[in-house]
């Protein structure tokens, strides 16, 4: 890999280790995927030198906004979104590769900032985007959507950035389901308990069951919207005791 490169992401994941603890819903790791080693199972190094530093500098953008944005979030699997960028870059030709990756990472950047813990819709984790659970409802939601459209493409990046500012909306008109938050307070709409403990123990359980529409930690993942995985999650929070009581 281009020493350059290989730095960025080097450097990049010793900041990641001195400040979270980098937990993944693999069955078979213990800790997520350093981007390096990310960046080996793509094969990276097979790119010209530009397209390295393009998307070694993206990628580490976007995990560094993920934490500013999400300090609190407990899974850090980068592996599929990483690839599913770099995968389409590498059907486009060359110069529009580049711009895509600039703009596909930029994009997640950009949302990370307006959905984190820093803005009024204040959402404690990023959980909801990396394991498809948004874009497998958005898929469910939308009768003209037939898939094609993946987790981390451009059409449903466009449409989460669209949804923001609607949901800076109904903040704004303190909606029942969306209201203006508390200080210090964590915005939860769902009607399951989502601290840190209940959290880890909800997402780890519907990994086990396979209950997940992206496994985010497998570069070579297929992701999957043919089931109706919000009333999954739902169950599953009920079978764990962690739906909130009204």
């Amino acid at each position: 890999m281009n020493p350059q490169a290989l730095e960025l992401l080097v450097r990049e994941d010793a900041r990641l280790d001195g400040g979270v603890r980098r937990w993944t819903l693999s069955p078979t790791k213990e800790r997520a995927s350093s981007l390096v080693e990310i960046a080996q199972a793509l094969k990276l190094a097979d790119e010209r030198v530009s397209m390295q530093l393009e998307f070694a500098r993206g990628l580490a953008q976007w995990t560094r906004s993920q934490q500013v944005n999400f300090p609190e979030n407990l899974f850090w699997d980068f592996d599929y979104p990483a690839a599913s960028v770099l995968r389409h870059a590498r059907s486009l030709s060359e110069g529009a590769d580049l711009d895509y990756v600039a703009a596909a990472f930029g994009r997640m950047v950009e949302l990370q900032q307006r959905y984190g813990v820093h803005t009024t819709i204040c959402f404690r984790y990023v959980h909801d985007f990396s394991y498809g659970l948004d874009w497998a409802k958005w898929i469910a939601r939308e009768a003209h959507q037939d898939g094609s459209v993946g987790p981390f493409d451009w059409g449903f990046l466009s449409y989460l950035r669209n949804r923001a500012f609607e949901l800076v909306e109904l903040i704004e008109r303190d909606d029942e389901k969306y209201p203006t938050l508390r200080r210090g307070a964590a915005r939860n709409p769902f009607p399951f308990r989502r601290d840190p403990a209940s959290e880890a123990q909800l997402l780890a359980e519907l990994a086990r069951r396979g209950q997940l529409p992206v496994c985010a930690w497998d570069v070579d993942a297929s992701p999957r919207f043919d089931r109706p995985f919000q009333a999954l999650r739902e169950a599953c929070a009920a079978d764990l005791g962690l739906t909130i009581d009204e």
